[in-house]
């Protein structure tokens, strides 16, 4: 039997390396790139107390892009990103409902409502009514985070 010198195992076991690292080749994964809207709608909110909608995004780096309102009455928005997120990005999203004025109670069909939507399809909703706990100063706010995969 053949024994092999040093330098031909060598090369054997290179052989066997280029050999196994041929082949089928995946392509890097790329992060998903996707389209996200946060939608608002404020309804039957009376004049003594106003309505609040604040989204940031989070690009993954760090950096943010802030968007607020404060509609009147019955309105509907759409806040669209400020541009495509990819997988990691987060959308953090807070509604509510201040009073501004002493007045009348918050009436029952009074609301505020917001969904995070992504590539077209409902990711979360939440929802600020009468039925939301306010706080000391009589603000009612709930906030909903999401980080797209």
């Amino acid at each position: 039997m053949r024994r092999l010198l040093p330098h031909q195992l060598l090369n054997a076991l290179l052989l066997c390396g280029v050999v196994s690292s041929c082949g089928d080749k995946k392509d890097d994964a790329k992060p998903k790139e996707h389209t996200v809207e946060v939608r608002f709608q404020a309804t039957a909110i009376p004049s003594n107390y106003m309505a609040q909608f604040y989204v940031e995004e989070d690009n993954g780096s760090g950096a943010t892009t802030t968007y607020m309102d404060n509609p009147s009455g019955t309105e509907a928005h759409t806040h669209q990103a400020s541009r495509a997120k990819r997988t990691g990005h987060t959308i953090e999203a807070m509604i509510g409902i201040s009073e501004v004025t002493s007045g009348t109670a918050l009436p029952a069909s009074a609301s505020v409502k917001a969904d995070i939507v992504v590539d077209g399809a409902v990711k979360q909703t939440i929802t600020v009514d009468r039925n939301t706990t306010a706080d000391r100063y009589g603000d009612r706010e709930k906030t909903m985070l999401l980080t797209l995969e």
